[in-house]
């Protein structure tokens, strides 16, 4: 604005100026020659005056010394004083230097007048009467002649010499006084007849100078009001135009005024319509959080409430503006909209969660699978010594089938943890739907009913049977909980052929025979503004601390990787229902499991290494039933120091991966650089680290997940040494 003003033409104030100044300064010089002369003239009585000042106030001095000596002299007598003797010669010496000061100084003598030298001389003459009074007094009192004493001084001193000495003080204070006040009067008549030639010449200068400025200043308004207008426009524009909310308020809870982009974040037709609501109780979910928002200067996150009712988070960042008087004027603030950047945060956190979780998952599925060793390898053993038709075999046999399920649920709980999706091949569906019914039975609470209606022969789709296992979970025990008080819970699985028009409504359908699972409750339902929000990640109906809004989340993701569809239909205490459909697969049966091929004899020599002794014992005597040699450590280092005195002494090397102080595949590397071409099977129940892809590159011959006992080690090791030694 300074720089725009700055431009205003000024030639013409330049020509104004210049003829005030010079003005200004011819009256100046006139009245400076004026004081001069006058000055001169007054210079001699000036210094003649103060002359007879310096002399008046010496003696005036001298008068007041003369007074003190005479309280001295009363003190001495009345109260005796001691210490008023020593005063009165001490002042007595004071009255001598001033005399010989005004004798000594030729200029005070000049100054002095013959009245003033008179009443000098009469001082003297005081002054020496006072002084043989006083040493009169003094000797009286040094004979304890007190009252004698009294005497002299009340007459001499009370009545004639303290009389008299008054009278001199008064003459040169007084009398004095008025004669300087009387030179001092003419003096300040001659100054205010040149104050008044001085007050004119300035009063035509300034009235000259105002008659400039005020030409200025219309110039100077005229641009501030421009530059005003189109400061106003730009700050009205960014007020406008702005993506953040803008607002300013009362103290009693009433928008003054708010920007088009506030109205749009509320849901509000109008700004007037936003203008007529009441803060407290229209916009924020509670009194506390206006209370919190009315502090002098501060930046919070809060919840406003829509028009519609909805919540939405915002970061206000509010200044409250004070009177000394009335206290808060209005508050004005900036808002800006946080519930998207809200959910990415709750989404980072549910990462993160997931992810401690899943590390906590494989750390869990590793020791598990390290105790079902053991469990199958001693069960399978026990099996094969025992007569096929007897009780105990068909006892372990169930036993196994109970620690390969086992294996199979560490595997589900692996594959969660590292966050993969699975394999898909084509599977049955109805022994999956069975299994988590079973599951859900004992999960569920008794008031709720579960009914099932699965068809038969049913058709094969190309899924993952772990997140088939976990879709039926998550809709199930969604529907439990909209069912607290009880209700039916009815799972249903058919064979549906789907049309061309049907599968135009839904992006990612092809027409065709396909399996639909369906999932139906009897619980509270959910309106029409809730459904399009149900598969949103993060959204929930239930209260805090009560879900996560992640189960319908996944559930749709885990169907459209499945190239199926999800719907859902629900009416408020009615119940829900939703409908997966999955495509069928027509030209591939579903891969029955082949029977098992006996583990083959061999006779070569391994070293069997693992840090956990019960899995060294049980790979041992399996694989010396089979024929090996098997030599065996619990420790990698000890390992590797006894392959490093008998690299020839073994065929193949049998290591776990976890292990302290050297992992496996280190084990591994360290092997294979002393023999390159001998086999090596590397077994993980869990690794962060090491891959089947890393393994191979690394050069290590079988990679294999725990558990691995019986038979299945057996067709393992005599594959890897089979495929190096052929």
């Amino acid at each position: 604005m300074q720089q725009q003003i700055n431009q205003i033409p000024k030639s013409g104030v330049k020509a104004d100026l210049v003829i005030g100044f010079m003005l200004c300064l011819c009256i100046l010089l006139a009245l400076s020659g004026l004081h001069l002369w006058k000055t001169d003239i007054y210079k001699k009585q000036f210094n003649t005056l103060i002359e007879q000042q310096q002399s008046f106030s010496l003696c005036g001095r001298i008068s007041l010394e003369l007074e003190q000596q005479c309280q001295f002299v009363l003190f001495l007598v009345y109260q005796n004083n001691s210490g008023s003797k020593e005063k009165f010669y001490q002042s007595r010496e004071r009255i001598i230097d001033l005399m010989q000061k005004i004798r000594s100084d030729e200029r005070l003598l000049d100054g002095m007048t013959e009245t003033t030298g008179l009443q000098l001389l009469k001082l003297q003459q005081i002054s020496r009467h006072l002084n043989e009074t006083a040493e009169y007094v003094f000797n009286l009192m040094a004979k304890g002649e007190t009252r004698e004493a009294k005497k002299t001084v009340d007459v001499f001193v009370r009545s004639v010499l303290e009389n008299e000495i008054q009278k001199q003080t008064l003459f040169f204070f007084d009398g004095g006084q008025e004669r300087f006040e009387h030179t001092g009067k003419k003096w300040r008549q001659r100054e205010k007849m040149l104050a008044v030639v001085l007050n004119a010449a300035v009063i035509v200068s300034l009235a000259f100078t105002l008659f400039i400025a005020v030409n200025l200043a219309k110039k100077t308004l005229r641009v501030e009001q421009e530059i005003l207008k189109a400061s106003e426009k730009k700050y009205r524009s960014i007020f406008e135009n702005s993506l953040d909310g803008i607002y300013r308020s009362t103290p009693e809870g009433r928008f003054i005024d708010v920007n088009p982009a506030f109205v749009k974040m509320l849901g509000y037709e109008s700004k007037e319509e936003l203008l007529s609501i009441s803060i407290s109780k229209d916009l924020y979910f509670s009194e506390s959080d206006r209370l919190a928002s009315t502090e002098r200067d501060k930046m919070f996150r809060t919840r406003f409430k829509r028009k519609n009712g909805a919540e939405i988070w915002v970061e206000v960042n509010s200044r409250a503006f004070f009177d000394k008087k009335r206290g808060a004027i209005y508050h004005e603030g900036i808002v800006r909209d946080t519930t998207r950047r809200n959910d990415m945060e709750k989404r980072l956190h549910q990462s993160q969660k997931m992810e401690a979780i899943g590390t906590l998952a494989g750390g869990i599925a590793h020791d598990f699978n390290n105790i079902l060793v053991p469990i199958l390898g001693y069960t399978e053993m026990s099996i094969n010594n025992l007569p096929v038709n007897s009780k105990a075999n068909g006892y372990l046999s169930q036993v196994q089938k109970a620690g390969e399920r086992a294996r199979d649920l560490a595997a589900q709980i692996l594959t969660f943890s590292q966050q993969t999706e699975g394999k898909q091949r084509p599977i049955q569906l109805v022994p999956i739907v069975k299994e988590a019914l079973k599951l859900l039975r004992a999960t569920l609470p008794a008031t709720i009913e579960i009914h099932q209606n699965i068809a038969k022969d049913m058709g094969i789709v190309d899924a993952n049977p772990v997140q088939i296992h976990q879709i039926l979970m998550n809709l199930c025990i969604n529907a439990g909980h909209a069912m607290p008080e009880g209700g039916v819970l009815e799972v249903s699985l058919v064979n549906v052929e789907l049309n061309e028009e049907f599968c135009a409504k839904y992006k990612g359908l092809t027409a065709g025979p396909h399996v639909r699972l369906t999932v139906t409750d009897t619980g509270c339902g959910m309106d029409k503004e809730i459904l399009p929000r149900v598969f949103e990640p993060f959204f929930t109906t239930k209260g805090p601390g009560k879900g996560t809004g992640m189960g319908l989340s996944v559930v749709h993701g885990i169907v459209k990787s499945h190239k199926g569809h999800i719907s859902v239909y629900s009416e408020p205490g009615i119940g829900t229902t939703l409908h997966i459909y999955l495509p069928v697969v027509e030209s591939i049966a579903e891969a029955r499991p082949e029977t098992a091929e006996p583990a083959q004899q061999g006779s070569e020599s391994i070293l069997f290494v693992d840090d956990e002794a019960v899995v060294v014992e049980i790979g041992k005597t399996t694989l010396e039933r089979l024929g090996y040699c098997v030599t065996t450590r619990t420790s990698s280092i000890e390992a590797l120091e006894l392959f490093r005195m008998k690299p020839m002494g073994f065929n193949l090397v049998i290591t776990d991966q976890t292990m302290p102080r050297m992992t496996g595949a280190a084990l591994a590397k360290e092997i294979l650089h002393i023999r390159p071409n001998i086999p090596i099977i590397l077994c993980t129940g869990f690794s962060h680290t090491i891959t089947e892809e890393k393994a191979r590159v690394q050069g290590i011959r079988e990679f294999v997940m725990k558990p691995i006992v019986g038979a299945e080690l057996g067709r393992v090791v005599r594959r890897a040494l089979d495929e190096a030694f052929c």
